[in-house]
């Protein structure tokens, strides 16, 4: 997993969230995307995968640019990237190899679609800072893509698939459609540090 939404919850904390956020939909009128998108992302870290999968379609049905969606794209792309990859040593470590190239295509196969999904990670990242979103959004966001690229460091080395450089995107944003609070002066000192560690990065 690259990272848990809900890192500081614990399940009980989860299920009641969830069960706010479902209140949220049914009585918004009108499409939530915000709600499906962390709705999306607690059910799948409590492994309701399907009707995370289903909440995730609305979010990106209504906002393609919701990065939280996007993101959690990528972290079901790596988490079964991880799964098949798992799989393939198992069948090579019993010497079962026509087993093992098998699982092996599966995994290549599986890192393109991590590729694809990171790709369009980094798009929209790309296009949310030219429109200008919050600085405490940006600081986020980044954070999220640097995970994503330090599990594709780990996990997606390769020559027949090349990993998208989200580091460069970080390092190239245009910092100044950027909105900030009254932080501002602690905001930019911490883009300036995101930054600095992207670009040494890229």
């Amino acid at each position: 997993m690259l990272q848990s939404a809900g890192s500081e919850l614990n399940d009980e904390t989860r299920q009641e969230t969830i069960v706010l956020l479902l209140l949220a939909i049914a009585q918004a009128g009108a499409p939530f995307t915000r709600a499906h998108s962390l709705l999306a992302m607690l059910l799948y870290e409590l492994g309701n995968t399907e009707p995370a999968e289903s909440h995730l379609a609305k979010a990106l049905e209504h906002d393609p640019l919701d990065f939280r969606a996007q993101f959690l794209r990528v972290q079901i792309a790596a988490d079964e990237l991880q799964r098949l990859k798992a799989q393939a040593r198992a069948h090579k470590d019993n010497f079962a190899v026509g087993k093992w190239e098998f699982e092996a295509d599966k995994v290549f196969l599986a890192q393109m679609r991590f590729h694809e999904k990171a790709k369009r990670l980094i798009e929209v990242f790309h296009e949310l800072c030219d429109n200008g979103i919050h600085a405490v959004e940006f600081l986020y966001f980044a954070k999220q893509l640097l995970a994503a690229g330090e599990f594709m460091e780990a996990h997606t080395q390769s020559g027949f698939s090349r990993p998208p450089n989200v580091y460069a995107v970080i390092a190239n944003a245009k910092v100044e459609n950027l909105i900030y609070d009254e932080n501002a002066t602690l905001e930019r000192e911490a883009i300036d540090e995101v930054r600095s560690l992207a670009k040494g990065l890229a």
